[in-house]
């Protein structure tokens, strides 16, 4: 769990969030940054059933409707989680580069995926890392991670 941060950051854990975000966490769980647009609900449908058949436990941003501070929610999501999985398809905003970089400094095993071919690579090229899955728009469960 990061700690060395300031009082005042926003990702500084006292000692009350280190124990509560340790006695929620789940190694089965998978944090889905994905995005919440009627455009992309065969995306959410298709992430979802695959994290289930491979019984992982998805967790995402929008299930906890609490009156906290959206960033610490998400932050104290992804570090409750053991995995995350990042569509970097949409563009419009830039939550889900800041989440996966948020997913990757904590040290989560992260799948990512992209509409477009080479896309995400052309918008991050930090994420030369790895091998990104591109659903070319029809995302479908997928047979492995």
């Amino acid at each position: 769990m990061p700690v060395g941060f300031t009082h005042f950051h926003p990702c500084h854990l006292n000692a009350a969030d280190r124990a509560r975000i340790r006695r929620r966490f789940n190694p089965r769980g998978i944090f889905l940054n994905i995005p919440y647009a009627a455009a992309y609900t065969q995306l959410e449908l298709a992430t979802i059933s695959t994290a289930t058949a491979y019984e992982l436990t998805p967790m995402m941003a929008r299930q906890r409707d609490t009156f906290e501070i959206r960033f610490r929610r998400i932050w104290e999501m992804i570090l409750s989680c053991a995995f995350g999985f990042t569509d970097l398809s949409y563009t419009t905003r830039l939550n889900m580069p800041l989440e996966l970089g948020l997913m990757l400094a904590s040290g989560k095993n992260c799948f990512i995926a992209s509409r477009r071919r080479y896309g995400a690579l052309a918008r991050i090229s930090d994420l030369n890392l790895g091998d990104i899955h591109y659903h070319e728009g029809r995302p479908t469960p997928r047979d492995r991670w």
